[in-house]
């Protein structure tokens, strides 16, 4: 996209959701907030408002074959660290064709929840690390 388009479909975007939040993948410059790659967790704080997208597994929507899930623990550490370097964890769940979510990453993702219900509060307001950084002995 040249960054014409992206300023338009910003306009656009602005015209019909004014209070929407545009991230960087409209290209040019121009998002509100940053994201990160696929699956990419920062090891650094970050100056601005960012995101890191993640999945259940390795796939993006739905895929029968893709039995690589993230266990409760291993969620529960990627927003753990997300929220640690300052940014907002997104995190995409793959329904299948009836609308439904494979056992694993459901029960997993209420396990996670259930951690969140007890320990909301190193999460929900949290700042960013104060060491700007990563550290070898935890977030």
């Amino acid at each position: 996209m040249t960054k014409q388009q992206s300023l338009d479909l910003v306009e656009l975007v602005r015209k019909l959701q004014p209070e929407a939040l545009i991230n960087s993948r409209i290209g040019n410059g121009v998002g509100d907030f940053s994201t990160l790659g696929d699956h990419s967790l920062s090891l650094i704080n970050h100056p601005r408002l960012w995101e890191t997208i993640d999945t259940t597994n390795d796939s993006w929507g739905f895929a029968w074959h893709d039995k690589n899930w993230k266990s409760s623990k291993e969620i529960a550490h990627r927003l753990i660290s997300t929220v640690a370097r300052g940014g907002n964890y997104m995190l995409n769940v793959g329904p299948d064709k009836n609308g439904e979510l494979p056992s694993i990453p459901t029960k997993n993702l209420r396990t996670t929840g259930r951690w969140l219900k007890d320990h909301g509060q190193t999460i929900y307001g949290a700042e960013p690390s104060p060491w700007g950084r990563a550290q070898a002995w935890g977030t």
